[in-house]
C-alpha cells in the first residue's frame, strides 16, 4: 500500500510540473497578445479602455505566474501572495461598489494579518529565502 501511495504522489508531481509548463506556455502567449494590444492601442489613440484592458491582461498575468510558482514550491506563503494578488487585480480593475470594496481592502488586511502573525518562523523564512534567490 505505501508503494500505491508513493506511485500517486510521485503522479501528482508530475502532473502539477505539467501544468506548471502548460501555464508558462499560456503566459508567454499571453505576453506576446499584451505587447501587440498595446502596440495598436496607442496606434488607435489614447484611451481609458485601453489603460482598463492592459492594466487587468497584465495583472492576469501576474496572478498566473503567482500560480505557477505555487505549484512548483508549495509554501503557504506563496498561496497567501496569489490570494491578495487576486484580491487587489479585482479591487484595482473591476467596478465594485463602496461595500464590495471595503470587503476587498478587509480581506487583504486579514491575509496580511495572517502572514506577518499566524506564520511559523520557517515559512516566513522560506518565502524570504526564495524571492532572495530570484533576485539573485
Amino acid at each position: 500500500m505505501k508503494n500505491v501511495n508513493k506511485y500517486f504522489m510521485i503522479a501528482i508531481h508530475v502532473l502539477e510540473k505539467i501544468i506548471a509548463l502548460i501555464l508558462m506556455a499560456v503566459v508567454v502567449v499571453a505576453g506576446v497578445y499584451l505587447v501587440i494590444d498595446i502596440v495598436n492601442g496607442l496606434k488607435a489613440g489614447y484611451s481609458d479602455e485601453l489603460v482598463r484592458t492592459v492594466l487587468a491582461d497584465a495583472l492576469n498575468i501576474i496572478i498566473v505566474l503567482e500560480f505557477v510558482r505555487v505549484l512548483v514550491k508549495h509554501t503557504m506563503g506563496m498561496v497567501v501572495e496569489v490570494l491578495i494578488f487576486a484580491l487587489a487585480r479585482g479591487l484595482i480593475v473591476t467596478n465594485e461598489t463602496i461595500w464590495e470594496m471595503t470587503i476587498t481592502v478587509a480581506a487583504i488586511a486579514v491575509l496580511l494579518a495572517c502572514r506577518k502573525f499566524l506564520f511559523m518562523k520557517d515559512d516566513l523564512k522560506k518565502v524570504t529565502k526564495d524571492k532572495q534567490e530570484v533576485k539573485k
